[in-house]
């Protein structure tokens, strides 16, 4: 049965507009993209030094439960990547604020916009934070203190380096390189941590975390849903990933989502475990200092920050356009054949935007101790941003009678309302708990 169509004027205005990330405007744009470079980026927005908090997660709450958790906020993640996408081919809109707009009008629309402008600004802010933190370390150890090696000029040298990279790159299926070298750099702490396992198990040198050993106190098991959640969260690229991937392979992104979030789940699994059984309930929120600082662990640490900067062109397109939509900047430029047309002066404003964008991050970094900000910031609007407002979207547009919706049956769109809704309450959940233990636990 057919929903009413008196349903869908109020909650789904036109999609004539030939604005931003309009259907229009889609058309003009080449679909380069693959699966391959899909899959990369998505998996390089997800994983990075978060990692290092895996083994500390598992402590608090068990390997079981550590198990069962990431499984369900794994499901989480997927499922609103996968709202995401339906909403996106529906509406014609290539960003989150304008999906935001659509379905919220301007009032949600500009809540949405605080909330995602506030988190981009923050990840933009961590990713530089932990560049600065790990990489000039590492060059003084190995070759001695020297200004050049210092924080300023060693970070002011990896921003410079992927600016190029962001201006010269013209869709975000060219930044698969950079993408697939943050994914390198992590792949040797993962096979660090995987040999000195394996390495201490074979010696007898690791105790087996006994399941007495876990603090059974409530707050420290709350810790770990935050550092979970935050880990899995790749969605700010995912309206360009499925408007630039080729027509051949279109459908393919959403089994390419179902791969990448899963796939990252099992290995966070595996590397929370191993670092759980390898140091116990006591396990440090950085497993690398639970490590001598031999020469494999500093270069552990080093290869870190530079995933890290890798990363960085990943966010700063969503940033520019979050800022562009709440500050009203020239939006970014659109890729490839719609550039022909491009003045040097837009150009050449776009490059200005970018540089001082990335600029005013790195010296908010480079003065700023993130700690429980980050914790606070990351629970709030990461959570809110990318799996409560995009259940919620989802469940509009289920209430709106789509026509993409008329084959589908009563009962299935039941489900998938039910489906919708536990997703956007199982956020709530994750949000509230994660505010509980970073205001108040000690």
């Amino acid at each position: 049965m057919a929903p009413s169509s008196s349903l869908k004027a109020p909650l789904l205005p036109s999609r004539k507009a030939d604005g931003i990330g309009s259907p229009k405007e889609q058309d003009v744009k080449p679909r380069q993209g693959t699966p391959v470079s899909s899959a990369l980026n998505l998996t390089a927005a997800a994983v990075g030094s978060g990692i290092l908090t895996l083994p500390f997660a598992f402590a608090c709450c068990g390997a079981f439960w550590g198990a069962v958790l990431l499984l369900i906020l794994a499901f989480l993640s997927n499922s609103t990547l996968v709202f995401l996408l339906q909403i996106g081919r529906h509406t014609g809109r290539s960003t989150f604020e304008q999906n935001a707009e659509f379905f919220f009008g301007p009032a949600g629309a500009n809540t949405f916009k605080s909330l995602f402008t506030v988190l981009v600004i923050f990840i933009y802010v961590a990713y530089a934070r932990v560049v600065l933190d790990l990489v000039p370390h590492f060059l003084e150890a190995q070759f001695g203190t020297r200004w050049f090696f210092g924080e300023v000029p060693v970070g002011l040298l990896c921003m410079s380096a992927m600016y190029f990279v962001i201006v010269f790159s013209r869709s975000l299926h060219a930044l698969r390189f950079t993408s697939g070298l943050a994914l390198g750099c992590l792949l040797y702490f993962v096979a660090l941590l995987f040999l000195r396992a394996f390495r201490g198990m074979t010696q007898g040198a690791v105790p087996p975390a006994a399941a007495d050993e876990l603090d059974s106190e409530r707050p420290r098991f709350l810790l770990a849903p935050p550092l979970l959640i935050s880990s899995l969260l790749c969605h700010f690229n995912i309206f360009d990933i499925d408007m630039e991937i080729q027509p051949v392979y279109r459908s393919t992104v959403v089994p390419v989502c179902y791969v990448v979030i899963y796939g990252i789940a099992i290995l966070y699994f595996f590397v929370g475990l191993t670092g759980f059984f390898l140091f116990g309930s006591g396990v440090s929120d950085d497993v690398l200092q639970e490590f001598a600082p031999d020469l494999p662990v500093q270069l552990a640490r080093f290869l870190l920050g530079l995933t890290n900067a890798f990363r960085i062109p990943l966010i700063v397109g969503p940033l520019h356009r979050a800022l562009w939509h709440q500050l009203g900047f020239q939006p970014p430029l659109p890729s490839a054949r719609a550039q022909a047309g491009i003045t040097f002066e837009r150009r050449l404003r776009h490059a200005a935007e970018v540089a001082g964008i990335m600029l005013i991050g790195f010296f908010i970094a480079v003065r700023l101790p993130l700690g429980k900000v980050m914790g606070l910031i990351g629970c709030t609007c990461g959570t809110l941003t990318c799996v409560c407002f995009p259940a919620a979207m989802y469940l509009r547009f289920l209430a709106s009678g789509s026509s993409a919706l008329q084959g589908a049956s009563r009962q299935k769109c039941k489900l998938r309302q039910a489906h919708a809704m536990i997703v956007l309450l199982a956020g709530l959940v994750v949000t509230v708990s994660g505010v509980y233990v970073n205001i108040f636990s000690a």
